[in-house]
């Protein structure tokens, strides 16, 4: 599982087949306190160059 300041961060999937809802721009939806929130396409490039660079780190 993924966090982003505090937010869980999910991938979009189709109910149907589990497969990456591919939509154009990315899309993350994010789970914190009871709270979803779906992150546009730039809150989405943030949270996947910040995601990357921590893995990088790692």
């Amino acid at each position: 599982m993924e966090y982003y300041k505090s937010w869980c961060i999910y991938d979009p999937v189709y109910s149907t087949t589990c497969d990456m809802a591919y939509i154009c721009l990315p899309s993350l939806i994010g789970v914190k306190d009871n709270k979803i929130r779906w992150f546009d396409a730039e809150e989405a490039f943030e949270i996947m160059n910040c995601l990357q660079s921590d893995e990088d780190e790692a």
